[in-house]
């Protein structure tokens, strides 16, 4: 299925040689929004488990994450459950080589 799979580059009118793509999910395909969540699961699971990560009291009940698509909404009490994220990042990138984008990183603080 994502075997084998080549793909090329087109700069200014000019195609380059094919190359192997060796990890990643093709743009477009029906599978690859479905393989994404498949694959952000443990991740997920990790940080609504944590004892050490506090969720921020929502109207309805406590929230610590949000996904939608290929974003991830994490939703924490304070500076320490920041870290306390961030080592849960640190080892999900070392099993799975999955890497946050840091430049697409933003924190909102709330409150006092």
């Amino acid at each position: 299925l994502y075997t084998d799979i080549q793909s090329v580059c087109l700069v200014n009118g000019h195609q380059s040689d094919p190359f192997k793509i060796e990890r990643g999910v093709r743009q477009g395909c029906p599978l690859s929004m479905i393989l994404y969540i498949i694959s952000q699961e443990p991740l997920y699971l990790a940080i609504k488990e944590s004892q050490h990560i506090k969720a921020i009291e929502m109207p309805c009940r406590p929230t610590k994450l949000a996904g939608y698509a290929d974003d991830t909404t994490i939703l924490v009490k304070s500076d320490i459950c920041i870290m306390f994220v961030f080592t849960i990042l640190k080892y999900f990138q070392l099993a799975s080589s999955i890497q946050l984008n840091i430049n697409k990183t933003k924190f909102i603080g709330f409150g006092e």
